[in-house]
């Protein structure tokens, strides 16, 4: 079976008394353990107890955390939850963590080698030490899937650029997709009222998008006003049916 390898933050959402273990990346390899049975993941911790719950939760599982690293100068990431007056939570992650720390070991280096797919985000780049170890990874000869994380400040258009251009899968979700209208289409977006036409209306945008950095396919995250509610995640976009 081809190996999947992610590589980003992983980190503890803070629910008050409450917190969840969390992160992009983790949570995608995490899922990809659960379906598929393998997996790797490279990420950093700090030499903390969130650090020892994380190592803990990793051997109770049966998670492989061989390539996590252990950095003694740098906590452990966290991400807390305010809620406001409609108790929607809005979240303040912490900078200067061990995730925007990870360096590229041999170890991680030959695993990619031999991975047909690496996950990233753009998240994780917000730091020069992590975003360096991650694009230096873009000459590689995997799949590369990008979950775009335009989160507070911490993204840049040049980090966008890199991050499209190596990807051949995209997630994204609205706001984000706002966002790269706005810094590389430059044209009026335009939403309309139902998924099925804003499926439609964004399918001429998204392909200039695919286009331009030479990406397979991309999924969008939508909110669909159904019975149950809930986000959908569907396909937008995928060129590999394509002549």
């Amino acid at each position: 079976m081809p190996a999947i390898t992610s590589i980003g933050e992983i980190l503890f959402d803070i629910y008050g008394n409450d917190k969840k273990l969390g992160g992009a990346p983790f949570n995608f390899i995490y899922h990809v353990i659960k379906l598929l049975g393998q997996g790797n993941f490279i990420s950093r911790i700090g030499n903390d107890g969130y650090g020892r719950e994380i190592l803990d939760f990793f051997k109770k599982k049966r998670i492989s955390a061989e390539h996590i690293q252990i950095d003694n100068n740098h906590p452990t990431g966290k991400a807390i939850a305010n809620l406001d007056e409609n108790k929607i939570p809005h979240w303040l992650i912490e900078k200067n963590c061990a995730y925007d720390f990870i360096k590229l070991q041999n170890e991680s280096n030959a695993l990619i080698d031999n991975s047909k797919c690496l996950y990233f985000g753009t998240l994780a780049q917000r730091n020069t030490v992590t975003r360096e170890t991650i694009q230096s990874l873009f000459n590689k000869d995997v799949k590369f899937f990008c979950d775009l994380n335009i989160r507070q400040n911490f993204f840049t258009k040049e980090t966008l650029r890199l991050s499209l251009k190596a990807s051949n899968v995209l997630k994204i979700n609205e706001d984000e997709l706002i966002q790269l209208n706005k810094l590389f289409l430059d044209e009026k977006y335009v939403l309309t009222s139902s998924a099925v036409k804003m499926k439609n209306l964004f399918n001429i945008e998204i392909e200039t998008i695919a286009d331009d950095f030479n990406i397979d396919a991309i999924f969008m995250a939508i909110l669909v006003e159904d019975r149950k509610g809930g986000i959908n995640v569907g396909m937008l976009l995928d060129k590999t049916k394509k002549g």
